[in-house]
C-alpha cells in the first residue's frame, strides 16, 4: 500500500512539474511573439534576452514606420505621447519652430500629420538601426539607436498597464 501511495504522488509530483514548464515555455514563447507583454524581472535580469526584447520592440515600431502604418504605429504609443499629438496648441506651436515644417507651409493638426509630415518624412532616405538598451528601472528602459548612422537616437519605452509603449 505505501508503495502505491509513493508512486502516485511521483506521478502526482511529475504531472505539476509538465504543468509548470509548460506555463513557462507558453510565456517565454509569448514575449517573443509579442515583445510588448515582455516582462522585466527586476530580481534576475536577463541582459541578452532584455536586448533582444527591446531591439524586438525597435523593429515593431519601425517595421510600422516603414510600412506606412499609422494605427500600427499609433496603438504603440503611450497616454503621455498620444495626449501630446492630441493637443492642437503643441502642434502648432511644432508647426511654428520647426524649420522643415515652416519652410513647407505644414499645420500640425492631430496625429496623422505628424505621423506623415514628421515621422515617415524624416526617416526618408536614412536608416535607424538598433544599436543597445539602457536599462533605468522594470517599467522604463531606453533605446539607443542611430540614425544615418551619424546621429544617436533614443526611444523611451515604459510600461502602461501590461505592455510596453512607445514614450514621448
Amino acid at each position: 500500500m505505501g508503495k502505491i501511495i509513493n508512486t502516485n504522488l511521483l506521478y502526482l509530483f511529475l504531472f505539476f512539474v509538465f504543468i509548470i514548464s509548460c506555463k513557462s515555455t507558453q510565456e517565454t514563447k509569448i514575449q517573443k511573439d509579442d515583445p510588448t507583454k515582455y516582462v522585466i524581472d527586476k530580481n534576475n535580469i536577463k541582459k541578452d534576452e532584455l536586448k533582444e526584447v527591446m531591439k524586438a520592440l525597435f523593429e515593431l515600431i519601425e517595421k510600422n514606420i516603414a510600412d506606412a502604418n499609422f494605427q500600427g504605429w499609433y496603438d504603440f504609443l503611450s497616454k503621455d505621447y498620444k495626449n501630446f499629438l492630441n493637443n492642437k496648441e503643441e502642434l502648432l506651436r511644432l508647426s511654428k519652430i520647426s524649420d522643415y515644417l515652416k519652410n513647407r507651409e505644414i499645420i500640425l493638426t492631430g496625429p496623422r500629420d505628424y505621423f506623415k509630415h514628421v515621422i515617415i518624412a524624416s526617416r526618408e532616405g536614412k536608416s535607424l538601426e538598433f544599436v543597445n538598451y539602457d536599462y533605468i528601472n522594470d517599467k522604463y528602459v531606453k533605446v539607443i539607436s542611430l540614425f544615418d548612422k551619424k546621429e544617436k537616437y533614443v526611444y523611451k519605452f515604459k510600461v502602461e498597464g501590461d505592455s510596453w509603449k512607445l514614450d514621448y
